[in-house]
């Protein structure tokens, strides 16, 4: 029975699941799960899960047909943005093996992958939309255009290095920072997204939209603890962390119960607002946002029950995240200077790191230092920074709380 293969599969369980239903109700068949790292929830949750390259490795390809040939795939599903492209140039070579890419063409996907062909299309096409800035122009001060507008890669997905910038000072600090800035126009409104499903006879199979509006947004805002009255008793379960979200927005799924003297607290760490639909949300009052290290001193002297764990995985939260960097490179190298006899890595990476280069800095600190990057060795260098013991402290402001939460625990 042919298989599907999920690619850049990381923490899409759900999505996973529901491949493995689809799939159970024409006959069976297996579905499979493909990530660059070795922890993403949903490899482990699938019939059979698979290390590869990342989707930029000239090795990625190679080794999702090597999947595709032994394992009887007949389905390839993409995930992220950025191996759109390199699959859709790919297509020939999977429809060679007998495997369908759920992609776009290369056509298409340089269109939308490229926020400079996007805006060209949008013109061409006459389709109104931001308008696209001299951004040249910009950073000289000449007029044209008035703040705030919006900086953003070229390259890029889920807003990773959007800035919305309000003064020229601001434009000039992220225009050197940002990788292939373009500049637009700043438009507020309501976003909408429209989902499309088309086949490969190119007709339309099916579409959704989805929409957050401000009026659903204020709905759920206005909401006090009354109105969820049901699942309060909820909050007396031990937590389970959603391993299934990406590491750096975990929530706990249930407010332990707290003689209300921690609503931001409540609604930043206990649980989702009620607008997300989960079972035993609790909104707070303050909406989704993330945990700040001035909330966790309202939880000193407050009254917990019944907690048995708290999961913190956010970033410069209960430790500066740049300590944490800063101690990988340090352990990446004293393993470069072991495998190569080579020095300096640690401070090669930190200077590209501070000089705002994000992704593949272990790449270009190879490169700099004339020492070989090819996949191999950087996904063993990558292996060795996630593994470290980091030498790092926590902020002055965090180690009260967290003792006081062990003595409660």
């Amino acid at each position: 029975m042919p298989n599907v293969l999920l690619t850049s599969a990381g923490r899409r369980v759900a999505l996973l699941r529901a491949f493995r239903a689809a799939v159970a109700s024409v006959g069976g068949g297996r579905v499979l799960a493909a990530d660059a790292g070795g922890t993403a929830a949903a490899i482990h949750e699938a019939d059979e899960g698979f290390v590869v390259p990342r989707c930029d490795s000239p090795d990625y390809v190679p080794a999702l047909l090597a999947i595709c040939r032994r394992e009887s795939v007949a389905l390839v599903v993409p995930t992220i943005d950025p191996e759109l492209p390199v699959l859709a140039r790919a297509r020939q070579a999977f429809a060679r093996a007998g495997v369908l890419v759920a992609a776009s063409g290369p056509a298409t996907n340089d269109i939308a992958f490229d926020k400079a062909n996007t805006a060209a299309f949008f013109d061409r096409e006459g389709i109104p939309a931001p308008r696209q800035l001299d951004l040249g122009g910009a950073v000289a001060g000449r007029d044209g255009f008035a703040f705030p507008v919006a900086l953003k890669p070229r390259f890029g997905s889920g807003s990773v290095g959007v800035h919305i910038v309000r003064e020229l000072d601001e434009l000039r600090f992220y225009a050197r920072r940002v990788p292939e800035p373009l500049l637009q126009e700043y438009v507020e409104g309501v976003e909408f997204t429209l989902d499309v499903l088309v086949g490969p006879d190119g007709r339309a199979a099916r579409r959704g939209d989805r929409g957050v509006g401000p009026d659903r947004l204020r709905a759920a805002a206005r909401r006090r603890r009354p109105a969820h009255a049901a699942v309060l008793p909820a909050a007396r379960r031990t937590p389970r962390v959603h391993r299934d979200q990406p590491a750096l927005r975990r929530r706990l799924p249930a407010l332990p119960a707290c003689r209300r003297r921690l609503p931001a607290l409540a609604a930043r760490v206990g649980a989702r607002p009620a607008l997300d639909g989960e079972p035993g949300g609790v909104a707070g009052g303050r909406g989704h946002a993330p945990l700040r290290r001035r909330d966790l001193r309202l939880a000193r002297g407050a009254r917990v029950i019944a907690l048995r764990v708290v999961v913190f995985d956010l970033d410069d939260t209960l430790f500066p995240e740049r300590d944490y960097v800063r101690s990988g490179f340090a352990a990446l190298e004293d393993e470069v200077r072991r495998v190569f006899g080579a020095s300096a890595f640690g401070a090669v990476a930190w200077e590209l790191f501070e000089a705002g280069v994000r992704g593949r800095i272990i790449d270009a600190a190879l490169a700099r230092l004339g020492l070989p990057a090819d996949a191999a060795t950087v996904g063993s260098l990558v292996d060795c920074y996630r593994r470290h013991r980091p030498s790092i402290g926590l902020y002055p402001d965090v180690a009260p709380v967290m003792r006081c939460l062990s003595r409660r625990v």
